[in-house]
């Protein structure tokens, strides 16, 4: 018994770990930038290619850039779709 209550109190432990339970996915970005993205029970995060321990802040700019892009991409499939 004393094995088993040693796993479950390191598991206790891990758990409460900033990064317990994270898996990490190679991407790039649309500018060609090598990074990780993490995904966890809380969400996704995205890391620079050598610090997987802290999630990026994305660029306000970035971000509405990405969300034209997409709006852009949401637009011209629906179009396609309508064409059908």
């Amino acid at each position: 018994m004393l094995r088993e209550y040693a796993m479950m109190e390191n598991l206790k432990i891990a758990q409460d770990l900033e990064m317990y339970g994270v898996n990490y996915v190679e991407i790039r970005n649309k500018k060609g930038t090598d990074l990780w993205l993490g995904v966890d029970a809380l969400g996704l995060n995205i890391y620079e290619k050598d610090d997987r321990l802290t999630p990026k802040i994305p660029d306000t700019i970035d971000v509405q850039q990405m969300k034209a892009q997409a709006r852009e991409e949401k637009n011209a499939k629906q179009q396609e779709r309508e064409k059908l």
